[in-house]
């Protein structure tokens, strides 16, 4: 048992103002914060005491006009995340998450650069990004498993914009199955499409965050970076890849400045699962399979890809400096239910 301070009531366990908050309120007189008037200098309390009954009250209403005028502001709690003027280059950023992150990258202030392939895909997420941007907003159509040009686009984004802070790594979806369902052309090609455009850009990147002194590069894998699935082999060889890399280079890169991270989101509602999903349909419809994906989560739904954009501008953020070589499950709880994990009804 701890010593009691000298002055401590020995019935203090009994005083219902001693466990609650503010409790002391109750009982003891209130204590005023005593303000100034700007005139002259006197106490505003006591100037109020002053005031004479046949006053009709105004000065009594100027008086607490005066306190309210020169009480002190609240701080506004909003979170700055300190992107304003950053430059974000997004690669996938024309649908699904990579769109939502540079929309939410442009939002915060940031100069975004996005770039895919599909020209017109590409044109109608400009003008998406655009819709919520604070800084300006660059589309480059590119194929990012063409190495030369993927260095390219990364030499021109940061001349363009007079220097580089951010690289947000997205795309690339290798076929399902399982480990013997594919021959080894078919994992050299899931390796030249998802893993090696990934390794092309945080390296054609890393001179110019260096050069900044402050940098952030963010893959964008999937559960399976974390969690093993049996029936997603591709997956699984080039994300654990991609997480075994992004470690390595939080780790060469940190003291540069430069934090390094995975974000690892399991099924999310993009425009690429919808289309996946109506295919395994008879008919077409989704409704079913979505149901199906939604049961096995904690929250009872999979995810919106802004929800996944959401951590990743904080990743990016200045309040995230000390967060590196991490890899952030994104699932919605699924991983903590269990394989034999069944809704009740």
């Amino acid at each position: 048992m701890r010593n009691r301070p000298v002055g401590e009531s020995a019935d203090r366990s009994n005083d219902r103002t001693a466990r609650e908050p503010h409790g002391d309120r109750q009982s003891g007189p209130l204590q005023h914060r005593r303000h100034r008037h700007p005139a002259d200098g006197r106490y505003l309390a006591d100037r109020a005491a002053e005031i004479r009954a046949d006053d009709g009250g105004h000065a009594v209403l100027a008086t607490a006009a005066a306190i309210r005028l020169h009480r002190p502001q609240r701080k506004s709690l909003a979170v700055d995340l300190g992107l304003t003027n950053k430059v974000a280059l997004v690669a996938g950023g024309s649908s699904g998450i990579g769109l939502a992150i540079a929309r939410e990258l442009a939002a915060e202030g940031a100069h975004v650069a996005i770039g895919a392939r599909d020209p017109d895909r590409l044109a109608a997420a400009e003008r998406v990004v655009r819709e919520k941007a604070l800084g300006r907003v660059h589309a480059t159509s590119v194929d990012i498993t063409d190495g030369v040009a993927a260095r390219r686009w990364v030499e021109e984004v940061a001349a363009e914009f007079g220097g580089l802070h951010i690289v947000a790594v997205s795309g690339g979806t290798p076929p399902t199955g399982s480990a013997v369902a594919f021959d080894p052309a078919t994992y050299r090609a899931a390796v030249d499409e998802v893993l090696m455009p990934a390794v092309e850009l945080a390296l054609a990147a890393l001179p110019y965050l260096r050069e900044k002194g402050w940098g952030r590069v963010l893959f964008v894998a999937s559960e399976t970076a974390a969690v093993p699935i049996g029936g997603l082999a591709l997956s699984g060889v080039t994300r654990a890849a991609i997480t075994r890399f992004a470690q390595s280079l939080a780790a060469a890169a940190g003291r540069d400045g430069v934090t390094v991270n995975v974000l690892a989101p399991s099924s999310t509602r993009t425009p690429l699962l919808e289309r996946v999903l109506a295919q395994r349909s008879a008919d077409g419809a989704i409704d079913a399979e979505l149901a199906a994906l939604d049961a096995h989560t904690a929250v009872g739904r999979i995810a919106r890809p802004d929800e996944i954009a959401a951590l990743a501008a904080f990743l990016a953020s200045e309040r995230a400096a000390y967060i590196t070589g991490t890899v952030q499950l994104i699932d919605g709880g699924a991983s903590v239910l269990g394989s034999s994990y069944a809704p009740a009804k």
